[in-house]
């Protein structure tokens, strides 16, 4: 969106279609992943994900695109 603003309805479209996907796909793939492991071990995924992500987006300098309401 920044870096062409006059496509803000795709980039929110797009958007609204990946957060869809991962709420449709999310089940599914953890109840193949328990079939291969078992249930215990599918549930641990979720946590550590969450983990993974909430490190990834504390890093320093994370979201900041240098871009200024003025």
């Amino acid at each position: 969106v920044m870096a062409d603003p006059s496509k803000r309805e795709r980039a929110a479209q797009l958007g609204t279609l990946g957060i869809g996907g991962a709420v449709a796909l999310a089940p599914l793939v953890l109840a193949v992943l328990a079939d291969y492991v078992g249930i215990r071990w599918a549930y641990l995924v979720v946590p550590v994900l969450l983990g993974v992500l909430l490190v990834k987006n504390l890093r320093p300098g994370r979201g900041d695109l240098g871009y200024s309401r003025s």
